[in-house]
């Protein structure tokens, strides 16, 4: 078995267990191989799986287990146990259920500082032998580190820092087992014995080259996971690309994010003021007569950016992809974006109308719709 065919046989068993679109597959494959190189690299990327219940987040764990590097699965952990970890087991620190341990400022700032390689916490231990009775450890905190979390975050250092991962439900005629079988951890384990086999014998490689169209913490966030995806070929890069293209939005795109954002809230309430479908061509065109910053934008950039805010984007009639209506979500965006009440204000009688023509998913009180980095958190002010 070559290197490629081994990459694909490690989408096949993540495969078995796991429904989701073929480039998280890939990615899921290129980090795990990724953990056992990470002291390679000045900084290595947080892995952060993000979804609601019953959105498969602990099988991602399950699966990475038996194949990332000296994995240790964690929840409500300490800043001392995680710091000491690290330091022992020199792998990868997977925190589940992370929502709530994320609002403490040393755990976060564990996770920040962990990114970048030589950053050390130092403490004061027993030393008997000491003339204080104490002396000073440095201990090592630069390492994978994967988290689960339920809410996204509005800490845009912590967002910079990570490749995050929206989980979904699975399909209804999905065949994935309701319960992950032990013979999957075996598995996983004699594919992690021919990672080490084949990471023995990588030499330099001449990815330098290869940039995905990212730059700056882009950059150094997926540069592990390219020069993997060059030791296993073709398929493993134009996947990895297609994930950058489809998934990731780029830190250096971000500077109108927030212009975008309320240019599309306020174009959706004067939409389904008339009653009317919000087509992303018909979104598009709005913001092109809008500004030339706007020229030639996708209606598949447009999609990501509307699902980032909690839309669905993924309704289709004869005159293509729309936006589903959600009242209670547009009400939350427009006082976020402050969005002018002076605009074609949509009533209630003509959303609702709308609304019993696409059928639409209110989003539960409390949620937080905060996704990746540079977008904005949305609290829910009911």
């Amino acid at each position: 078995m070559n290197n490629s065919e081994f990459y694909l046989y490690q989408k096949s068993y993540l495969r078995k267990y796991l429904d989701t679109k073929e480039r998280e597959l890939g990615l899921l494959v290129l980090y795990a191989t990724a953990t056992h190189l990470y002291d390679k690299y000045q900084n290595f990327p947080i892995l952060h799986f993000l979804g609601d219940f019953q959105t498969a987040k602990n099988r991602r764990l399950e699966l990475l287990d038996p194949i990332c590097l000296n994995p240790t699965i964690v929840t409500n952990s300490t800043l001392p146990s995680l710091f000491r970890t690290t330091d022992e087991y020199k792998g990868t620190i997977m925190l589940d259920e992370a929502d709530y341990i994320l609002g403490f400022n040393d755990i976060k700032n564990f996770l920040l500082s962990g990114y970048q390689k030589g950053v050390k916490i130092t403490r004061m231990v027993p030393d008997n032998k000491h003339d204080k009775g104490y002396r000073p450890v440095d201990f090592e905190i630069f390492g994978p580190k994967i988290i689960v979390t339920r809410e996204g975050s509005d800490d845009e250092a912590l967002n910079s820092r990570s490749i995050i991962i929206i989980t979904l439900p699975k399909s209804a005629d999905s065949t994935v087992p309701d319960i992950l079988p032990s013979s999957a951890k075996l598995e996983g384990e004699e594919i992690k014995k021919r990672i080490e086999l084949m990471i023995s014998s990588i030499g330099d490689n001449n990815s330098n080259e290869i940039t995905l169209g990212l730059r700056g913490r882009d950059a150094q966030l997926f540069k592990p996971l390219i020069d993997v995806a060059y030791v296993y070929g073709d398929e493993a890069l134009n996947e990895l690309r297609d994930f950058v293209d489809n998934e990731y939005i780029p830190e250096s795109k971000y500077d109108t994010m927030h212009t975008i954002q309320e240019e599309l809230i306020r174009a959706l309430v004067d939409i389904w003021a008339q009653g009317q479908i919000a087509h992303l061509t018909t979104l598009a065109s709005i913001l092109e007569d809008i500004s030339s910053d706007y020229r030639n934008i996708s209606s598949k950039r447009i999609a990501k950016v509307l699902r980032s805010l909690g839309f669905k984007t993924d309704g289709r009639d004869k005159h293509g992809q729309y936006v589903t209506p959600n009242s209670e979500l547009t009400s939350l965006l427009k006082a976020k974006y402050q969005v002018d009440e002076d605009s074609k204000e949509a009533s209630v009688a003509n959303v609702v109308e709308t609304e019993k023509a696409i059928p639409t998913i209110v989003p539960p009180v409390g949620r937080l719709y905060s996704f990746p980095k540079g977008y904005l958190q949305v609290n829910n002010m009911i």
